[in-house]
């Protein structure tokens, strides 16, 4: 069987071998929100030492990898899967929005320093499981045991996931405190928007970035950047490149985000966007289905809950409307 291995060294292996012995609703509203608060310990008016703060969080973000490199398309499914599961937890557990990000920050930033052959994509799910744990001990005060972050094809022993917990520790240097892009909302909001800021924009927000990271690695932009644009996708979608420039001014002194980089980012949502609307468009034109064409969903009591039943897992509809719902599961889900 293949190993995983270190990008920065193909002589570093760790073999599987020693391992093995649907789409979420998430809520993004005002009250729910508890992640920008690394500021808030900061008196409203001692803006010197938000602005100390923020460089400090700068100086130390993790740079960003080449945003051109070539990821295979069975990544890019697996990576999507992994973050519908994740999302799926968050949902069932109440777990924080920031929880959900730091596991996909842990997720993105193994497989930068390590590779996963192809024969070996069942341990995609294995690192979503454990990404997730981990990120559940650092961000929640009750964590729930490895057993129940069983979900379909992600369900691994006990002994399994704690192994792969392992080998992403030592992977991320034990580096477990992640940047987020929401450590500086709170800072580049009023830079932005001043007293014109609508009162949701918070989960306006947070609602863009994740949809973002749905289709973009999190080490293709720094969090920075990704929370400059996404703050500035809430305020104004439809920004040009000198409008942008202007607005970025204000953050030079003390966040020095590079122009062409936010503009990317930008960019890259406005066009994930269009394809969502597209996609909502088909779905509102499409014809209804003739009575055979129905799937036969049988009765009630043949169906069993994939995770037990008092557990809710939400389903959803692709051509929903609700901008808190994510695209759904994909359909067609590799077994292990």
């Amino acid at each position: 069987m293949d190993n995983f291995q270190s990008h920065s060294d193909q002589s570093t292996t760790f073999s599987p071998s020693t391992l093995l012995c649907k789409e979420p609703n998430i809520s993004f509203d005002e009250e729910e929100i508890e992640i920008y608060s690394s500021l808030d310990a900061f008196d409203g008016d001692d803006d010197q030492e938000k602005e100390e703060y923020v460089k400090m969080l700068f100086d130390k973000e993790i740079p960003c990898a080449n945003e051109d490199q070539i990821v295979q398309d069975w990544i890019k499914e697996a990576r999507f899967n992994a973050i519908q599961y994740i999302l799926n937890i968050t949902t069932i557990f109440r777990f924080k929005l920031l929880t959900a990000y730091t596991s996909i920050s842990y997720f993105d930033t193994f497989l930068s320093r390590r590779h996963i052959d192809v024969e070996n994509s069942w341990a995609m799910n294995l690192l979503a499981v454990a990404c997730l744990s981990l990120a559940a001990k650092m961000e929640e005060c009750e964590v729930p045991s490895l057993p129940e972050f069983a979900m379909e094809e992600f369900s691994f022993e006990s002994k399994v996931i704690q192994k792969m917990e392992l080998l992403i520790l030592s992977t991320l240097e034990w580096k477990m405190i992640t940047i987020t892009p929401f450590s500086f909302i709170n800072f580049i909001i009023p830079k932005f928007g001043n007293d014109s800021s609508p009162s949701n924009i918070k989960p306006m927000i947070s609602e863009l970035i994740f949809r973002l990271i749905k289709d973009v690695n999190l080490m293709s932009y720094r969090q920075s950047v990704i929370g400059a644009a996404m703050t500035l996708m809430a305020l104004d979608p439809r920004l040009s490149k000198e409008a942008m420039e202007t607005r970025l001014r204000g953050l030079s002194s003390c966040l020095p985000v590079h122009i062409e980089e936010v503009w990317s980012c930008y960019n890259k949502m406005q066009v994930i966007d269009t394809q969502r609307l597209n996609k909502s468009s088909k779905c509102i034109i499409s014809p209804p289905l003739s009575p055979t064409q129905f799937p036969n969903l049988g009765h009630p009591s043949n169906s069993s809950p994939a995770i037990g039943s008092k557990r809710k897992i939400l389903g959803f509809n692709e051509c929903d409307q609700n901008s808190d719902n994510f695209p759904p599961n994909d359909e067609n889900k590799r077994q292990i």
